[in-house]
């Protein structure tokens, strides 16, 4: 009777897993390569970009080579290709995640059973594994369907118009593998077994290796390890693991950047604009008094030139005409890239070139990044209060984006279910006071962390938007789900 459980099991995962390809290489192959503002970018090799995703691209483009496609003249073979290979790692990505969480179902007994298959069962048990069975099947179809759903709304209801694994972009590979992530470290802090600490860790190089933003991710497992092992269970080994982890991924990503520069241009560098986007963020919180904070007279020049234009164009923080955090975050929306792009950078290259009329593109940019991180040391040092607003601001803008949009109704409608989630998580913790807690309570209480930690990351840097958020929506909405479905655990009486 097993081995029937294990084919019944089997069969089932792999139907899935044939579905998931089917939905995904369907839109990939219907829509084809969509052409993003920074698609080319990473067609160029910039040396503003991390190493993982233009090598991916350059190896498709020696292997396939540049025809043109059916999709069109502008459109290569070879970005055929990519999203073709994007969309199965899409597809077995969220087939995995789906398997993973699915298993926080347990009865009452505590026996973990598969949500895309059957539990053990025998004898008398046989009707009884059947309709587990078919609930199983039910709640599997759910969390797909949530996990599809997510990507049907950024195809047909957002503006973008497609699916992130259409995209010639980073988010095609990271918000699958970003699924991955979580559903490993949810694994490891259930079992603390090694090898889902090692998976996390090659996970978290990756991710690293294609988009800084996932930086975040070593963020995460830090931070609830922190909680969930140093201070509620009070072991300190795998919480000194985590920070190793966190640490290796980190100086793993930097080797391999410093590598793939020095290899490709012939100088020792990392990628270049690192300190853009908290420049843009300070100099919109910035005062015109602000110069005195820097010490060296020409950065006081620099400052002053970028200040007043932006402050002329209405970029600053006494430009924003509106009222309420809504209408202050749309502002710094609109503001940050006019500052980055059309002030900032513009005048730092021509600062540079004056200094040094023959100097390359690549120590052009390095040059200018000595200016940024100058630029940086200094108004750091500013009255913060503003920063502190701001950063507020974005985080309501953060959770908002996360799981909806950032509109006065919908915010509203995600603050609501955000207190919801929370209510669920405490009545659960409330009625299995003294019991064994389900392991759906670690899951939802990860996907929090993680939606708190991608809100400050980003609210801090740069300003919310769905590219950047939307890491978390599936992940929240599949967790709520899981926890309103939930079986009784008042029968099991194992220690935690």
């Amino acid at each position: 009777m097993y081995a029937k459980s294990v084919i019944h099991r089997s069969w089932r995962e792999g139907v899935w897993l044939l579905l998931s390809l089917s939905f995904y290489l369907g839109f990939a192959l219907a829509d084809g390569p969509v052409l993003c503002v920074d698609t080319q970018s990473y067609l160029d090799m910039d040396y503003s970009r991390e190493p993982l995703y233009p090598l991916f691209l350059a190896g498709l483009r020696a292997v396939f080579g540049t025809a043109p496609s059916r999709y069109g003249a502008d459109i290569p073979r070879y970005l055929v290709a990519a999203v073709l290979v994007q969309a199965v790692a899409m597809a077995v990505c969220v087939w995995y995640f789906v398997r993973v969480i699915g298993r926080t179902a347990v009865d009452v007994r505590g026996e973990e059973r598969s949500s895309i298959g059957f539990r053990k069962a025998g004898g008398a048990e046989n009707a009884s594994a059947g309709r587990s069975g078919e609930r199983e099947g039910f709640r599997t179809f759910l969390l797909f369907s949530i996990c599809w759903g997510v990507d049907l709304l950024n195809r047909f209801a957002a503006r973008r118009g497609s699916m992130y694994m259409e995209s010639i972009m980073t988010e095609s590979f990271a918000i699958p593998l970003f699924l991955v992530f979580l559903a490993c470290a949810y694994l490891f802090f259930r079992t603390h077994r090694p090898g889902r600490l090692i998976a996390c860790t090659v996970l978290m190089f990756v991710l690293i290796s294609l988009r800084k933003q996932m930086a975040v991710s070593a963020v995460i497992l830090v931070c609830f390890s922190l909680l969930y092992d140093l201070i509620r269970r009070r072991r300190w080994k795998p919480f000194a693991a985590c920070v190793l982890a966190a640490g290796i991924a980190f100086g793993g990503a930097a080797l391999a950047d410093y590598s793939y520069n020095y290899a490709l241009r012939g100088v020792w560098m990392h990628k270049t604009h690192n300190y853009k986007g908290a420049d843009c963020t300070l100099i919109y919180t910035a005062r015109e008094e602000d110069a005195s904070l820097f010490d060296d007279p020409e950065e006081q020049e620099l400052f002053a030139k970028i200040y007043s234009e932006c402050r002329a164009r209405g970029l600053t923080w006494e430009g924003c005409q509106t009222s309420g955090w809504i209408g202050r975050a749309e502002h710094f929306a609109q503001s940050y890239d006019v500052i980055g792009f059309d002030v900032m950078l513009p005048i730092l290259r021509e600062r540079v070139q004056q200094e040094n009329p023959d100097i390359d593109d690549v120590h052009l940019a390095l040059r200018m990044d000595e200016y940024m991180k100058a630029l940086q040391d200094g108004l750091v040092r500013q009255n913060l209060s503003r920063f502190a607003a701001l950063l507020g601001v974005n985080l309501l803008a953060g959770l908002s984006t996360t799981i909806l949009r950032e509109t006065p109704l919908l915010s509203a409608v995600s603050f609501c279910l955000f207190a919801a989630y929370l209510a669920r998580m405490l009545v659960l913790w409330r009625r299995c006071r003294g019991m064994r807690k389900p392991p759906v309570l670690l899951l939802a209480a990860l996907v929090l962390i993680s939606i708190a930690a991608n809100c400050v990351t980003v609210g801090s840097m740069i300003f919310p938007q769905t590219r950047y958020m939307i890491y978390n929506m599936a992940p929240f909405y599949c967790t709520g789900f899981l926890m309103l479905s939930v079986e009784s655990w008042f029968t099991d009486t194992s220690p935690r």
